[in-house]
């Protein structure tokens, strides 16, 4: 007779027949918890629910000016090519093409997965550009640690990400691959844009995405689900 809090990290699948949709918003719990606006109005569960987005510990996932800048665009991905229908390392293939580029993951044939989190925050810190190609995420988590270490940002359009990148100001954004390449080609060749773009990257995880918001909202949460019990 405990109180139930379901949390949903992922997205309904496209293509499901609506009878097995709706038995899915049918198992939900006391308290059912998103990860995005964006995820729990794809869901429209039957039953409370309630928004926590992710955190970003930021005095690990932070900028550092003393480590040389790699003219090189950055993107973390697992299992990059098998995930291409949700990834779309096709669509990041064309979009990089001649360009110098770094790929961070478990992707068989083609990159390796860092051997720790330091390793990986000084591809991060070293790189000029973060690129992310997702189709289908409600946030790539791999975009919001590149945005909190100060790497100016260039994105796909989608699910969450319009409400995170103000186009121009703290990334670029665009669902046009010849686009994307435009804004990484500029960010490449301009310091001062990429530090100015970095910057209020940063700012934006740090109000949006911080772990004081994330635990004080879990924390509420279990308050209610503790006054559920009888």
């Amino acid at each position: 007779q405990l109180p139930v809090i379901s949390l949903e990290h992922t997205l309904p699948v496209e293509g499901w027949p609506v009878e097995q949709l709706d038995q899915f918003k049918n198992m939900v719990g006391h308290i059912n918890v998103f990860i995005s606006e964006y995820s729990q109005n794809a869901w429209s569960v039957n039953g409370p629910s309630t928004v926590i987005r992710h955190s970003i510990g930021t005095d690990l996932f932070t900028p550092d000016d003393t480590v040389e800048k790699k003219p090189q665009v950055l993107s973390v991905v697992h299992d990059f090519i098998k995930r291409d229908y949700c990834c779309n390392y096709s669509g990041w293939q064309r979009i990089t093409e001649g360009l110098p580029v770094m790929v961070i993951g478990d992707t068989e044939g083609l990159s390796k997965q860092s051997e720790s989190v330091e390793e990986l925050v000084r591809e991060y810190q070293s790189s000029q550009v973060f690129l992310n190609t997702s189709t289908l995420s409600p946030i790539p988590m791999a975009l919001l640690e590149a945005m909190a270490c100060g790497l100016p940002c260039v994105t796909t359009a989608n699910c969450m990400i319009p409400e995170i990148i103000e186009h121009g100001v703290n990334g670029f954004m665009s669902n046009d691959e010849g686009e994307l390449r435009a804004y990484i080609e500029k960010l490449l060749a301009d310091e001062d844009l990429r530090i100015s773009l970095g910057k209020a990257a940063r700012e934006t995880i740090l109000n949006d995405f911080s772990e004081d918001n994330y635990i004080s909202n879990w924390n509420k949460t279990f308050d209610l689900a503790y006054g559920m019990i009888k």
